[in-house]
């Protein structure tokens, strides 16, 4: 009681603190394995059909444009896949209660610094990327190809420009989500001092992608 009342903190606040970074953790989490599995369907659905395509001499793109369109999926895919792998360690190690248990979110991010660069490749290709998507177009074939793919609850009705903005959009999300999760989280978390890190990190990130994207 000493202790709360010295962190001006009731018991109520703490409770409510606590519910709410199990909530955001699990966001975190769950809408990671919803990103993650939509990189992989640009893959499976979208990239392998049109390498093949271009192989067997029936290009839906130009070679050229092949890899515009795809050159950073397989580094976005390992962040994501890093990332869940992380979460899920938490999840074996302490069961039922990995949610409750003080998980250092804040950790991952900083650890994955050096990689994250990749999303401001993206976005100093973007430009290109969306190029590549307008040549492709006008072509009769890519054009039922990708609207099969509208057409189709494997993509989730979705074609691949809609697929294609979602790594600069999840990149955004991380700092929103990591500092929706330092508002509740005490100061003496061992969370707390990485989710600071972490989003300085992030924000500087999003600044690098927006400058990235404007001299385009």
């Amino acid at each position: 009681m000493l202790s709360i009342l010295a962190n001006n903190q009731s018991p109520e606040k703490i409770e409510k603190d606590a519910l709410m970074r199990r909530f955001i953790i699990q966001e975190i989490y769950t809408t990671e394995k919803s990103y993650l599995k939509n990189l992989l369907i640009v893959k499976t659905k979208f990239m392998d059909p049109m390498v093949e395509a271009a192989k067997l001499g029936s290009p839906l793109v130009r070679s050229q444009d092949l890899p515009i369109l795809f050159a950073h999926l397989a580094d976005a895919t390992n962040i994501s896949s890093t990332i869940i792998k992380r979460f899920e360690h938490w999840k074996e190690t302490s069961g039922m209660l990995w949610r409750q248990s003080p998980v250092r979110v804040g950790k991952i991010f900083i650890d994955l610094n050096e990689e994250m660069g990749c999303y401001v490749k993206y976005a100093l290709d973007y430009h290109s990327l969306e190029k590549a998507l307008k040549r492709a177009v006008r072509n009769v074939e890519y054009q039922k190809f990708n609207q099969d793919s509208i057409n189709n609850l494997e993509t989730n009705r979705m074609g691949l420009a809609d697929y294609l903005i979602m790594p600069i959009q999840r990149a955004t999300r991380y700092g929103l989500l990591l500092k929706d999760l330092k508002k509740h989280t005490h100061v003496n978390h061992p969370d707390y001092n990485d989710l600071d890190i972490a989003i300085k990190m992030i924000n500087a990130l999003a600044t690098a992608m927006n400058h990235a994207q404007k001299r385009n």
